[in-house]
């Protein structure tokens, strides 16, 4: 990367105090709203509401901060215009008005994640990321005792012969767990802690893998196997040459073994091979979806400023089941160039920072992020993910402003470490802390 990009992009730091940041309470709130974003069975769901609360105390109680780097305020609201634009060709204004306002809140959800990551910086990241993974595994431990009939809520927790966890389509529910899967493994790869803790991520990652071998959803597998790879991949880039690579090829090995494992053994149990025969075969609905892949380009050609937000399905009689083709035909040309160009830079910047990152820590976030970033757009060609909460959280965590001072685990409590600021390093710099025991050849000169 040249060392003349702008700063101002890639750090988005704002100024901090050297003082130990307080907000233990907000955290506590927002955590449990993370982990109750697992319950999407109902709309607004019970985080959807706790969202809107969180943003209202925040922005009063200053737990809420964001940086100054216009570009991605900029494209979102010019996605906002190409919505409102297209709105005026709406044929049904009242279900275009309601999908407007489900995006608007996404937009919402958005500001607050990216808000207290950067407030709270490495804390934040950590209570987000920990209620996300503890309510994923909750609903995939539930969901799973609910496909073997452990447990009787299978009315509820499956489709069919499919899992669903809280959510009312498998098709979303495996992506979802994708990421707390993924979170997992780094957790995993990051552990310096007692063999139980080790257990517990990797216990995390199995279940969660196997939650989503059960959700039968052919994109979903699909994602889990590009943002594990990439994952890995990513952090492999960014550590060659040090110790550390060597330990992030032997967890590849390890975990690449341990999936295959775990889907042989399953897949001997007629229950789930069944399943897995009929889901890997050309489905009769696949033949009506590509033809409305196609008769959805042919109507965003013939409505350069699109038809309006919800009204695809009106006009098409089906889904478009393609996030692209969805913005193209509702949105219009300026609504899928602005959306693209923002999920794409967000994409860029976290692949950049996955290897450009000062603190080891957080460049091993950035590879997370994007490589499920990979995994969702590849999920997007066959499916709308515009109103994944997954996907905003991820799109948010890549705006996430670059940690200038020295932090390191103080603490190893669920509601992640306090930080420590050194006094010694003067805000906005860029300095690895040596807890990682870096060396600078990664270093922002």
């Amino acid at each position: 990367m040249p060392d003349a990009l702008p700063v101002a992009w890639l750090s988005a730091a704002p100024r901090i105090t050297e003082r130990r940041q307080t907000g233990t309470g907000f955290l506590f709130f927002a955590w449990l709203t993370f982990a109750l974003a697992v319950v999407a069975m109902i709309e607004p769901s019970p985080s959807d509401i706790a969202i809107v609360v969180l943003v209202v105390l925040g922005f009063f109680s200053s737990n809420l901060r964001w940086s100054r780097t216009p570009l991605p305020f900029v494209l979102l609201g010019s996605f906002v215009l190409a919505n409102l634009a297209s709105l005026c060709y709406a044929i049904d204004l009242t279900q275009g008005l309601i999908y407007l306002l489900t995006t608007l809140f996404l937009i919402v959800l958005w500001l607050f994640t990216l808000g207290l990551v950067t407030k709270f910086q490495e804390r934040g990241l950590l209570v987000l990321m920990s209620g996300y993974t503890v309510g994923g595994v909750l609903s995939s431990i539930l969901a799973v005792l609910s496909y073997f009939g452990i447990i009787p809520f299978g009315e509820l927790l499956l489709f069919y012969d499919r899992v669903k966890g809280f959510f009312k389509d498998p098709n979303v529910f495996g992506p979802y767990l994708v990421i707390a899967a993924v979170y997992a493994v780094h957790r995993l790869q990051i552990c310096r802690g007692s063999l139980v803790q080790k257990a517990v991520w990797l216990f995390a990652f199995l279940v969660s893998t196997l939650a989503v071998l059960l959700c039968f959803s052919r994109a979903g597998w699909a994602n889990y196997a590009v943002t594990l790879f990439a994952f890995f991949a990513l952090n492999s880039l960014a550590n060659r040459g040090e110790g550390t690579n060597r330990r992030s090829i032997t967890y590849f090995v390890m975990v690449t073994v341990l999936t295959g494992v775990t889907v042989v053994y399953v897949t001997t149990i007629p229950q789930v091979s069944e399943v897995i025969a009929y889901r890997t075969e050309m489905q009769s609905y696949d033949t009506d979806r590509f033809a409305t892949h196609s008769t959805a380009v042919e109507l965003g050609l013939d409505n350069p400023l699109g038809v309006g937000p919800g009204q695809s399905f009106l006009l098409l009689d089906y889904a478009t089941h393609s996030l692209y083709l969805r913005l193209f035909s509702e949105n219009g040309v300026i609504g899928l160039f602005s959306f693209a160009a923002f999920v794409l830079l967000t994409l860029v910047r976290s692949l950049l920072l996955s290897q450009r990152a000062v603190n080891s820590f957080q460049r091993s976030m950035f590879s997370l992020i994007a490589a499920a970033t990979l995994g969702i757009l590849l999920n997007s060609f066959v499916i709308d993910t515009l109103h994944w909460r997954h996907f905003w959280f991820l799109l948010a965590f890549g705006w996430m402003p670059l940690w200038p001072a020295k932090t390191l685990f103080s603490s190893t409590s669920w509601l992640g470490p306090h930080l420590r600021y050194n006094s010694s390093t003067t805000t906005g710099s860029l300095k690895r802390p040596s807890v990682y025991n870096d060396n600078q050849r990664h270093g922002m000169r």
